[in-house]
């Protein structure tokens, strides 16, 4: 067996962290594999980039202009094609497949010919639309049966002159309903229900849930020595528009409680409030691991998340989540008030509420169940066990 991965970036980030953990399970299991990818950079030796960041832009530019994403990407898609070539891989994995790098009817239509087995992991609703990430927000279901007239053109990936979601979803629909041998990884049932939905009906679709690192994402070693409850979040997250209202309600809130302070990673922003504690730069998973595992409660203010990873991580370190009953989240927590909450979306009057009843019950009323569950169903080992299950089963 010889595998292929293919990828926007390769460790960093959570997609280039899961194509890093697989490459370390396969180097376990003697398989030979490489990972290609488009942005940025990597430390691992069987990494190998096929574009440039100048080239990336210079698509970034060709989208916001014509509107026509993961359609351009000639010069790298052909270098890729050649690498691939030369490696001759029995099994190709793709994973992110948007992001400025890669031309996709040109791949695929190589992937075909060569005959291939393919899988092809969804870590977004991208596949399903002709142009957005996500469409949970604007209530959009256009994609079930052809997009146009899209209310995001200028979300991710940015169109500013051309709304092309409808032909770009008839492109797509062209290039993977035209596939035989391949299998299409949903990283939470939420978004295999989605894909069920969409073109890909009648394809082999399954889940597979990302995987935590358990040795890292763990609260073992670490003093709680908080003279206060700490609720943790995500600065990006708590800072976006449309969360302004709901991060304003629970710092006010939390200023009318003596013994509560926010911290927020991921931010410089200087605060008025003297309960807010920011972090600006994180460097290492390590780093993160000591905060989650140092909080009371961990509040993630998503709308929409395919997995939800940085509420797994959360709840790998025992620490309980309060989230919105909003696409994969739910999934992530398990049932409502065993690992923590979630409420109904936007509600963040609730949000405050659960987060006062974790209080009252204390964390060590939930951390066993949240370590439990990340082991039961998040776990690295367990992921990258079923996928080079999947690999050897499509082989056959």
């Amino acid at each position: 067996m010889k595998v292929a991965q293919i990828n926007s970036v390769c460790d960093c980030g959570s997609t280039g962290r899961l194509c890093a953990d697989i490459s370390e399970a396969l180097n376990n299991n003697n398989i030979e594999n490489r990972i290609f990818y488009g942005i940025g950079k990597s430390k691992l030796s069987n990494a190998i980039k096929i574009s440039s960041d100048l080239y990336v832009k210079i698509n970034i530019l060709k989208t916001r202009i014509f509107g026509s994403h993961a359609f351009y990407s000639h010069i790298a898609t052909l270098r890729l094609i050649r690498y691939l070539d030369e490696f001759r891989p029995t099994i190709v994995h793709l994973h992110q497949i948007h992001g400025h790098y890669l031309n996709i009817e040109l791949l695929i239509s190589y992937l075909k010919r060569k005959k291939i087995p393919l899988i092809i992991t969804l870590h977004d609703c991208w596949l399903l639309t002709g142009h957005c990430t996500h469409f949970s927000k604007v209530k959009c279901d256009k994609w079930k049966k052809g997009c146009g007239n899209c209310p995001q053109t200028r979300e991710y990936p940015v169109s500013l002159l051309f709304d092309k979601s409808a032909s770009n979803w008839r492109r797509k629909k062209r290039v993977f309903d035209s596939l035989d041998n391949v299998t299409f990884v949903c990283v939470s049932t939420w978004l295999e229900k989605l894909a069920q939905e969409s073109y890909l009906r009648g394809k082999d679709i399954l889940t597979v849930y990302n995987g935590i690192d358990t040795n890292i994402f763990s609260s073992d070693n670490i003093k709680r020595d908080n003279k206060k409850f700490v609720i943790l979040g995500m600065a990006g997250k708590w800072l976006e528009k449309e969360n302004e209202e709901a991060s304003t309600y629970l710092i006010n809130a939390a200023e009318n409680e003596e013994d509560i302070e926010i911290w927020l990673i991921g931010t410089n922003k200087k605060f008025q409030s003297t309960c807010v504690k920011t972090i600006e730069y994180i460097s290492s998973q390590e780093e993160i691991a000591k905060y989650y595992s140092r909080a009371d409660v961990f509040v993630n203010l998503s709308h929409e998340d395919s997995f939800g990873l940085v509420s797994a991580e959360a709840l790998a370190c025992g620490t309980p989540v309060v989230c919105y009953n909003a696409t994969a989240l739910p999934e992530i927590v398990g049932e409502n008030g065993e690992c923590g909450y979630y409420v109904e979306d936007f509600n963040y009057v609730d949000i405050w509420k659960k987060i006062i009843q974790i209080k009252e019950k204390g964390k060590d009323s939930y951390s066993l169940k949240c370590r439990k569950r990340v082991m039961n169903n998040f776990d690295k080992d367990k992921m990258c066990n079923k996928i080079i299950e999947l690999y050897q089963a499509k082989e056959k």
